[in-house]
C-alpha cells in the first residue's frame, strides 16, 4: 500500500478544493481542465479505480479519491480520502 499522500499538498481552505462526480471520463476531464488555476486538488467521486486512473492520467491537478479505491489500484490517485465512523 503506497503512502496515503504521495506529496504534501497544502490545503488552505475549502475554496481551493473541488469535487467532481465521474459519470463520464471525458466530461470529468473537461470539467477539471476548465477549473480556475487557484484550485489545489480535485476530489473524484467515481465507481471504480479504473475510472479514477483514466481521469488522473489526463489532468495536471492532484486527484483525491476514497481510500477504498486506492486499495484496488494504488496509482489511481495522489491523495487518499480517509473516512471514519
Amino acid at each position: 500500500w503506497p503512502d496515503a499522500v504521495r506529496g504534501r499538498i497544502p490545503v488552505v481552505d475549502g475554496a481551493r478544493r473541488v469535487v467532481v462526480d465521474v459519470h463520464d471520463i471525458d466530461t470529468a476531464v473537461e470539467t477539471i481542465t476548465g477549473l480556475d488555476r487557484a484550485v489545489e486538488l480535485v476530489g473524484l467521486v467515481c465507481r471504480t479505480p479504473e475510472d479514477a486512473h483514466a481521469v488522473r492520467r489526463r489532468v495536471d491537478l492532484p486527484i483525491a479519491v476514497d481510500a477504498t479505491l486506492l486499495a484496488g489500484n494504488p496509482q489511481c490517485a495522489d491523495i487518499a480520502v480517509l473516512r471514519c465512523g
